[in-house]
């Protein structure tokens, strides 16, 4: 789950690929197998470490628009993500990926709540860019920051 908002692809031939947004599977936020994929994967990790920390995925968070990751995703989910045609990133993944996975039981809660930590990039050059955007991510994900109206509380985690 790192970048599934971006685009990725290998920088030369039979390189790696940089961001698991590359694949249609990952890029579709409201897909009904990812939530299944990541109901499975927290069950599992919550199994054998009953008291860890959940993380999100890790967004990219490219768009410029200071949206954190809670933009427009519509699109997104009728993206093809193949090299002739494809988005540059997803501007609402973490919003649409949050609609669809609250929906499935993890544990004692949902598989949105069970997250502690909101992790998300900052490709910057400047401070006042950098301040910009973990402002923004406050603003946006107030609720999950201070664990309002039934919401679990959540820290922020500038991961790069």
């Amino acid at each position: 789950y790192n970048e599934p908002d971006l685009w990725g692809p290998p920088t030369m031939p039979g390189g790696d690929y940089l961001a698991s947004g590359t694949f249609a599977p990952t890029f579709h936020c409201s897909s009904e197998d990812l939530a299944k994929n990541w109901q499975g994967l927290v069950m599992a990790y919550k199994t054998t470490h009953p008291g860890g920390r959940v993380f999100s995925p890790s967004m990219a968070d490219a768009d410029p628009g200071l949206v954190a990751s809670a933009g427009e995703y519509e699109s997104c989910n009728a993206s093809p993500q193949t090299p002739e045609n494809h988005m540059p990133f997803c501007p609402g993944w973490l919003k649409c990926f949050k609609a669809s996975v609250e929906k499935l039981p993890c544990g004692e809660t949902n598989c949105w709540d069970v997250i502690d930590v909101l992790q998300f990039h900052a490709y910057a050059y400047t401070s006042t860019e950098i301040i910009n955007k973990v402002k923004a991510w406050e603003r946006v994900w107030v609720e999950d920051l201070t664990g309002a109206n039934g919401r679990s509380k959540k820290t922020l985690w500038l991961t790069e």
